[in-house]
Protein backbone atom coordinates (compact mmCIF):
# COMPACT_ATOMS: atom_id res chain seq x y z
CA UNK A 1 0.00 0.00 0.00
CA UNK A 2 1.11 3.49 -0.74
CA UNK A 3 2.28 5.53 2.27
CA UNK A 4 0.44 9.09 2.57
CA UNK A 5 2.39 12.16 4.14
CA UNK A 6 -0.14 14.77 4.21
CA UNK A 7 1.48 18.13 5.73
CA UNK A 8 -1.31 20.78 6.74
CA UNK A 9 -0.48 24.19 7.62
CA UNK A 10 -3.64 25.33 9.20
CA UNK A 11 -2.80 28.96 9.82
CA UNK A 12 -2.02 29.00 5.73
CA UNK A 13 -5.46 28.18 5.78
CA UNK A 14 -6.99 30.56 8.08
CA UNK A 15 -5.16 33.30 5.91
CA UNK A 16 -6.80 31.76 3.10
CA UNK A 17 -9.87 32.52 4.26
CA UNK A 18 -9.24 36.04 6.03
CA UNK A 19 -7.63 37.17 2.32
CA UNK A 20 -10.37 35.87 0.01
CA UNK A 21 -12.92 37.62 3.03
CA UNK A 22 -11.10 41.35 2.40
CA UNK A 23 -10.85 40.31 -1.54
CA UNK A 24 -14.55 40.23 -1.63
CA UNK A 25 -14.39 43.40 0.30
CA UNK A 26 -12.07 45.37 -2.22
CA UNK A 27 -13.94 43.47 -4.99
CA UNK A 28 -17.59 45.92 -3.56
CA UNK A 29 -16.11 48.83 -2.87
CA UNK A 30 -14.22 48.69 -6.44
CA UNK A 31 -17.34 48.05 -8.03
CA UNK A 32 -19.67 50.51 -6.35
CA UNK A 33 -17.27 52.85 -7.59
CA UNK A 34 -17.32 51.86 -10.88
CA UNK A 35 -20.58 52.05 -11.11
CA UNK A 36 -21.38 55.58 -9.49
CA UNK A 37 -18.64 56.79 -12.37
CA UNK A 38 -20.71 54.86 -15.08
CA UNK A 39 -24.38 56.48 -13.63
CA UNK A 40 -22.29 59.91 -13.33
CA UNK A 41 -21.29 59.78 -17.35
CA UNK A 42 -24.66 58.31 -18.15
CA UNK A 43 -26.71 61.07 -15.98
CA UNK A 44 -24.39 64.00 -17.13
CA UNK A 45 -22.48 63.52 -20.29
CA UNK A 46 -24.04 60.91 -22.35
CA UNK A 47 -27.83 62.19 -21.43
CA UNK A 48 -29.73 60.19 -24.56
CA UNK A 49 -29.16 58.25 -27.39
CA UNK A 50 -28.10 54.93 -28.49
CA UNK A 51 -24.91 55.31 -26.40
CA UNK A 52 -27.02 56.55 -23.17
CA UNK A 53 -29.02 53.07 -23.79
CA UNK A 54 -25.78 50.64 -24.51
CA UNK A 55 -24.31 52.66 -21.34
CA UNK A 56 -27.00 51.64 -19.47
CA UNK A 57 -27.19 47.85 -20.43
CA UNK A 58 -23.79 47.42 -19.63
CA UNK A 59 -24.24 48.93 -16.49
CA UNK A 60 -26.74 46.39 -15.74
CA UNK A 61 -23.71 44.08 -16.84
CA UNK A 62 -21.13 45.46 -14.29
CA UNK A 63 -23.67 44.97 -11.67
CA UNK A 64 -24.36 41.62 -12.29
CA UNK A 65 -21.06 40.90 -12.72
CA UNK A 66 -20.06 42.80 -9.01
CA UNK A 67 -22.31 40.22 -7.63
CA UNK A 68 -21.23 37.35 -8.85
CA UNK A 69 -17.47 38.40 -8.60
CA UNK A 70 -17.96 39.19 -4.81
CA UNK A 71 -20.00 36.04 -4.14
CA UNK A 72 -17.30 34.07 -5.69
CA UNK A 73 -14.77 35.26 -3.27
CA UNK A 74 -17.19 34.50 -0.26
CA UNK A 75 -17.96 31.55 -1.71
CA UNK A 76 -14.05 30.17 -1.59
CA UNK A 77 -13.79 31.90 1.65
CA UNK A 78 -16.43 29.70 3.01
CA UNK A 79 -15.19 26.34 1.74
CA UNK A 80 -11.71 27.17 3.00
CA UNK A 81 -13.00 28.11 6.31
CA UNK A 82 -15.62 24.69 6.02
CA UNK A 83 -11.90 22.29 4.77
CA UNK A 84 -10.58 23.53 8.10
CA UNK A 85 -13.57 22.85 10.42
CA UNK A 86 -13.63 19.40 8.68
CA UNK A 87 -10.01 18.24 9.25
CA UNK A 88 -9.66 19.75 12.59
CA UNK A 89 -12.54 17.00 13.46
CA UNK A 90 -11.29 14.72 11.24
CA UNK A 91 -7.89 14.51 13.85
CA UNK A 92 -9.41 16.02 17.01
CA UNK A 93 -8.49 12.48 18.24
CA UNK A 94 -5.42 13.44 17.81
CA UNK A 95 -5.25 16.91 18.33
CA UNK A 96 -7.57 17.77 20.26
CA UNK A 97 -11.52 19.24 18.50
CA UNK A 98 -12.25 23.05 18.44
CA UNK A 99 -8.54 24.42 18.16
CA UNK A 100 -9.68 26.45 15.40
CA UNK A 101 -11.21 29.93 15.49
CA UNK A 102 -13.23 31.23 11.79
CA UNK A 103 -13.94 34.27 10.84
Amino acid sequence: MGQYNLRFEQEEFTELVRLYSELAKIADRQMNEYQMILDIINTNAVISGELHDKLEVYEDAVHTYQSILGESFREMSKKLNEFVRDVDEADGDIYGIGTYEAY
